[in-house]
This record gives structure tokens, sequence and C-alpha cells, in this order.
């Protein structure tokens, strides 16, 4: 595919997201987003379903909310944050799918990290977090 092409899909998409997502369905990342950032257990806690599967590095497992905190409050002394950022979001058939860049040291490659939210009744809530290293 030639250059054009590829500008015309990466549009298209960006505008069928667009649409996809009325204001007030689109949820807000920002919160998750400071949350990954600042390693605010709490913050993503409360953004979280009653159970929600977390995998580090391949190990996926499904947890209560309070186990969950355990799970990420050593993700984030093993790895402390320095930066997050998420990329666009995708729709899915039950629910919205975005991926982030974690910064834990400045002379490593970040880990990715891909999270799954679905709405639960007028909120978004956090129903699987993946945490991978980044591939090079």
């Amino acid at each position: 595919m030639n250059r054009l092409s590829h500008i015309l899909i990466v549009l298209l998409t960006c505008a069928w997201s667009s649409a996809v997502f009325s204001q007030d369905e689109r949820p807000n990342l920002k919160p998750i987003e400071k949350a990954f950032s600042t390693g605010d257990v709490a913050a993503l806690a409360a953004r979280s379903a009653d159970r929600i599967e977390i995998a580090v590095f391949g190990r996926s497992r499904l947890y209560s909310r309070s186990q969950a905190r355990f799970v990420l409050k050593d993700l984030f002394s093993q790895y402390p944050p320095q930066r997050f950022q998420f990329s666009e979001p995708s729709r899915t058939s039950k629910g919205l799918f975005a991926v982030g860049s974690y910064r834990y040291s400045i002379d490593d490659d970040p880990l990715t990290v891909y999270v799954r939210l679905r709405k639960d009744g007028e909120a978004w809530v956090l129903r699987e977090i993946l945490v991978e290293k980044s591939e090079r």
C-alpha cells in the first residue's frame, strides 16, 4: 500500500471512532491515566468492577477488588511509575479497549498496559488490566 492509502485508512478509522461514541458514551480515561502515572492503587480500585482480571507478564487471574489492590501495589513497588499515557481507545462489542505506555525508568523500555472497560449502569468500570514488557 502506498502512503496515501495508509493516511486515508488512519483518517477513516479516526472518523469512525469519533462517530461510534457520543460524548456521553465516551469514558473519561484521564483519571485512570493519572492513577497509573502516580501509582494510585485506590483510584484504580475505585474504578474497577467487583471482580477484575489482571495479568502481569503472562500470569492472569481473576481478583476481587480488594485482592487487585495488592497486585497493583506490588506492580507499582517493583516498577515505580514515572509517566503513563493512553493511545486512542477502541470500541468493542462488549465495551472499550485502550492501550497505554507505562514508563517506570528513563533508561528502560516502557511496559505496555492494556485495559478493557465495560459499562455498568451509568459508569464505565475496569474489567481487565494486562501488563506486558514492550517488544522492540
